[in-house]
Parts: C-alpha cells; sequence; structure tokens
C-alpha cells in the first residue's frame, strides 16, 4: 500500500487525492455496516473488496491515462 501512495515527481494530482479518500471510505464503510447491523465478517469482506476496488481503480486508470 504505501509504495501505491509513494509521492514521486511523475504522479498525478487525481493519484494523490486518491490516498486523501481511503481513511474517509474506510469509515463510511464501518459506519453503514453498523448502522444496518452486518456481521463482522461482513465488514470484512467489505473492506477487502474497498481494498482491491481502490487498488483497481487506480492502476487501471493509471494506465489509460499514460
Amino acid at each position: 500500500m504505501l509504495a501505491f501512495l509513494r509521492r514521486r515527481p511523475t504522479d498525478r494530482g487525481w493519484r494523490l487525492s486518491l490516498g486523501l479518500f481511503w481513511m474517509p471510505a474506510i469509515v463510511v464503510v464501518i459506519t453503514v455496516a453498523e448502522w444496518i447491523h452486518l456481521p463482522d465478517s461482513v465488514v470484512w469482506i467489505a473492506l477487502g473488496v474497498l481494498f482491491v476496488s481502490f487498488l483497481a481503480f487506480g492502476f487501471i486508470s493509471d494506465r489509460m491515462l499514460r
């Protein structure tokens, strides 16, 4: 994860801002899961899906824009 969020001179602004949305997205997933009373195992799966989707979005978008 650190390599994904590392700052390099060639990085685009949208890629750096994607890292800023990471923590609020985790808070939203956990909060919504608590509101609808999901079991902990479903919350962990949702966090895993969130992580994979952030990485996929970053890598796919980066390849398309280069």
